[in-house]
């Protein structure tokens, strides 16, 4: 493929043709391969007339390919992922598997609309013993994405001809799909019931498995709002729905400047340096942070000291932006959602052989056991200066990171006797991560569990939102 399609990545996304549009595409003498990408500009829902089309693809759109007849509810392609030994998993479940039911016993109230999250959004009508989760809606981020979001839910509930009776919403008090959730309730004098982000997320991966009992769920996402109010996402729950414990965590760090940290990984290696380093990351001297006025830097660690703008979050997602930022030297914003980590990833899998790197430690504050990733970050800082080989940094870190949350986890389920263990969240997408944890904790004796059906990440929030309520009754 060209060095354009997919930069960074040791896979490439494939499709068959599967509409006579485009079979007469090739029949007219189209080349054997074609590179497409989504009929929108980032972060927007999909186009589906003609008049958006020439309004929103101006002058990035040269030609358009149009049918005669009207797009009544556009829906987004699916998309899958090969996980190794024959397994797959779901990133985006839309068309051709959405709304296709699956079973979630316990719940015998009425109709029940389940919300969803923020990112990868999507909504489950859960009637009876079967959760219809509708397809993946993209990020809420603006007006335009919250609009078809609003659209979706209408026509999920028309076409099943639900009566919802109650409401169920993530948590967070920004959250767009949380604001709809309230006007819905409120609107329609329905009661509403407000869930722990990974908490569903472990829900919906017992859920999935047919689970109805106390487990251990290995919950690493990007972000989720914790009920103590921080920015949680390395989270080891304990227990069933209606009945988590927060077991462990990784140790909370700042997250400079908040959402903009996810956009720029840089200031999440900064942040994670220096908990390892302390004041010496500013002499690091390593690549990320070369092309950065001093000043700048000086500041930021200031900003962070003292937390201004800086919540604390304990969030997965933003170790591996900070490992991606500090192997690959990104230092500047990033052009897509998960760069960082899917770069890192892609990196990871052309290793000759993996570094080998000091896990985390593992403390106990107050019966939680709380993991600080600091020896293994300011590892990577110190090989990034010698100029090691990156691949093999790469791999090094997932193998450390694996070793250290499958030990907290072995703890964790030694601690509460548990032996089953649920692997959910979006950073579960990593083939490599997932692999490594997998063989860990099975290694040790323990059943773990992996989604089936939905993704691991947030397109299955509204899923695990049903699902916790309808565990909840049947427990």
């Amino acid at each position: 493929a060209a060095p354009s399609v997919a930069p960074g990545h040791a896979a490439l996304g494939v499709f068959l043709p599967y509409t006579p549009l485009h079979k007469l595409l090739f029949d007219a003498g189209a080349p054997r391969f074609l590179v497409m990408t989504s009929g929108n500009r980032s972060d927007e829902p999909i186009i589906s007339t003609l008049g958006e089309a020439h309004e929103k693809l101006a002058g990035v759109a040269d030609l358009y390919l149009v049918h005669d007849r009207p797009i009544l509810h556009p829906v987004d392609d699916s998309v899958a992922k090969e996980m190794g030994e024959a397994r797959i998993v779901m990133v985006r479940r839309a068309r051709g598997y959405a709304p296709r039911p699956l079973p979630l016993k316990g719940w015998s109230g009425p109709d029940l609309l389940a919300a969803g999250a923020e990112l990868m959004s999507t909504v489950t009508v859960l009637r009876k013993n079967l959760a219809f989760t509708g397809p993946h809606m993209g990020d809420l981020k603006n007006l335009e994405t919250e609009s078809g979001y609003r659209r979706g839910v209408e026509h999920l509930i028309a076409l099943l001809r639900a009566e919802v009776g109650h409401v169920a919403c993530d948590m967070h008090p920004l959250y767009r799909s949380t604001a709809f959730a309230e006007e819905f309730a409120a609107n329609h004098s329905l009661p509403l019931t407000k869930i722990q982000h990974h908490e569903a997320h472990a829900a919906a991966c017992m859920a999935e498995n047919g689970f109805t009992g106390e487990g251990v769920a290995l919950t690493l996402d990007g972000v989720g709002y914790g009920r103590d109010g921080t920015i949680w996402g390395g989270e080891i729950l304990a227990g069933r729905p209606g009945g988590f414990r927060r077991a462990g965590h990784l140790r909370p760090v700042a997250q400079p400047g908040g959402d903009m940290a996810a956009l720029e990984p840089w200031r999440m290696a900064a942040s994670h340096l220096k908990n390892a380093l302390g004041e010496g990351w500013l002499t690091s001297g390593i690549e990320v942070f070369a092309g950065k006025d001093p000043k700048e830097l000086s500041l930021l660690d200031s900003i962070i000291q003292k937390g201004l703008g800086s919540p604390l979050t304990s969030s997965c997602g933003r170790l591996f932006d900070a490992a991606g930022a500090i192997i690959l030297g990104l230092s500047g914003k990033i052009a897509y959602s998960a760069q960082a980590p899917m770069e890192l990833e892609g990196l990871a899998a052309r290793a000759a052989e993996a570094r080998r790197y000091p896990e985390g430690e593992i403390g106990d504050e107050d019966g939680v056991l709380v993991i600080n990733p600091a020896p293994l970050m300011a590892a990577l800082a110190s090989d990034t200066a010698q100029g090691r080989d990156r691949a093999g940094m790469a791999l090094g870190f997932h193998a450390a990171l694996a070793k250290t949350f499958s030990r907290a986890a072995i703890m964790t389920c030694e601690r509460e006797n548990l032996r089953d263990v649920f692997l959910t969240g979006g950073c579960f997408l990593n083939a490599i991560l997932t692999k490594m944890v997998f063989e860990e904790l099975s290694g040790a004796g323990l059943r773990v569990h992996l989604h089936r059906s939905m993704p691991p990440g947030d397109g299955s929030i509204s899923f695990g939102q049903a699902a916790f309520l309808a565990l909840l009754k049947s427990g």
